[in-house]
């Protein structure tokens, strides 16, 4: 039972979000052989709400399906605002914790920077 946003691991909110750009693109029918510059391609953010659905096991709530069977969410929304606002300050994530529906990214991880190279002993 998640009850703190310490109750969620990094790598289980990434995979939430990963689930929740999966499943908002292929409803739009994207598939990963879907050429570029296709007019159905555009920018899908993950909102706290689809992301309380994955973390919870129904990723076909997301984008706003509701539940039929009288089930719903029982993560509270201010514990996906934390961990979120956690991997924010991290540079894990990009997007807004201050309440709005987020519109949750992961940030490409950069490469570590080359070490300087070695100073040229003089001759």
């Amino acid at each position: 039972m998640i009850t703190a946003a310490k109750d969620i691991s990094d790598e289980a909110f990434l995979d939430a979000i990963r689930t929740v750009h999966r499943v908002r693109w292929e409803s739009k029918g994207v598939t990963a052989e879907t050429p570029l510059g296709t007019d159905n391609l555009y920018w899908i953010g993950a909102s706290r709400w689809d992301i309380a659905c994955v973390l919870e096991g129904h990723p076909e709530w997301c984008g706003g399906l509701e539940a039929t069977d009288g089930e719903s969410v029982t993560i509270p929304e201010k514990i996906v605002l934390a961990k979120a606002k956690r991997l924010i300050r991290r540079g894990l994530i990009s997007g807004c914790g201050c309440g709005c529906r987020g519109d949750f990214q992961i940030r490409p991880v950069l490469p570590a920077a080359a070490p300087a190279p070695a100073p040229v002993p003089a001759p």
